[in-house]
């Protein structure tokens, strides 16, 4: 935790320079083929929303690969959204009294979050020739000022964790093709920060707040954030996914898998680093799922 002004100070002054030392040109960063071999592999299996289901082991290679284009397409379509979104709610918050040792490096981020647009976008402009769209649900019903902020940091920081853990993966998948294991890890370099952020900024927004706040209020809050995190992880299922990649009963099947305990038990282990953080700092109590 940053304890003091000082401490909060030189914290984001070190991101700043890292940040500053780490900066890139996205047009010229990557190199963009023209287009992508159909037949391979777009996204690491073990990531797709059908995994270890029965469905996966009936797929024919061509199939496969088929739906592994809409699924990155889909989680690259999720960024663009979520960057988006992150963008509008950081900019309510720039130059604010409350961040007056942030604001600096918030404009790094923004900055960031510009690129990571610029990059998922043209990947699948380029390459998939459509980006999803998503209807945009506020779930956010918090009238305090107060409990709004923390609720725009941590609902940041929640989306940045469980993308990363995508990131990560197939940054590192070597049968995936150049351009996708690039992308993957130029985001998680940037996101490396702005996670470290998160967790130290929401951590310190949280304990200041929830002094102010009543047990009932607090519990709220507490399953406000899983009902978020299970909504996140509904994007995943995009309906577009089963209908483009020809999927018999789409609708039937989006729902099978969104209730399967396979899945659920899927999302417990890529939250597991974010929940161990949010549980630890009484964010959230109990579990995300009660699988039976």
């Amino acid at each position: 935790m940053i304890k003091t002004e000082k401490e909060r100070e030189d914290y984001f002054q070190k991101l700043i320079k890292l940040s500053v030392e780490d900066v890139y040109d996205p047009i010229s960063y990557f190199d963009w083929l023209e287009k992508i071999d159909d037949n391979c592999l777009w996204m690491s299996p073990e990531l797709l929303s059908f995994y270890n289901t029965p469905y996966f082991d009936q797929l024919s290679d061509e199939s496969l690969h088929k739906l592994t284009k809409q699924e990155i397409t889909n989680f690259f379509s999720m960024s663009i959204n979520g960057e988006k979104n992150i963008k509008m709610d950081m900019l309510k918050y720039l130059n604010s009294k409350y961040f007056k040792e942030e604001s600096e490096y918030f404009i790094h981020f923004l900055g960031e979050e510009n690129k990571h647009i610029y990059f998922f976008s043209k990947f699948c402009t380029l390459y998939s020739e459509k980006i999803f769209q998503y209807n945009n649900i506020a779930f956010n019903s918090f009238e305090n000022y107060e409990i709004d902020r923390f609720i725009v940091f941590i609902q940041t920081l929640i989306a940045e964790e469980i993308g990363d853990y995508y990131n990560v993966f197939m940054a590192k998948d070597m049968r995936l093709p150049k351009i996708i294991r690039d992308i993957n890890h130029r985001h998680h370099l940037d996101e490396s920060r702005h996670i470290g952020m998160g967790r130290k900024l929401c951590k310190s927004i949280w304990q200041e707040l929830s002094l102010t706040l009543n047990e009932t209020k607090i519990i709220e809050i507490q399953e406000y954030l899983k009902k978020y995190i299970l909504n996140f992880f509904n994007d995943f299922y995009n309906i577009n996914i089963y209908i483009d990649g020809d999927v018999t009963d789409p609708y039937d099947f989006r729902t099978d898998l969104i209730q399967s305990d396979s899945r659920k038990e899927f999302h417990t282990k890529v939250a597991s680093k974010l929940l161990k953080y949010l549980r630890n700092n009484q964010m959230i109590s109990g579990e995300l799922y009660h699988i039976q």
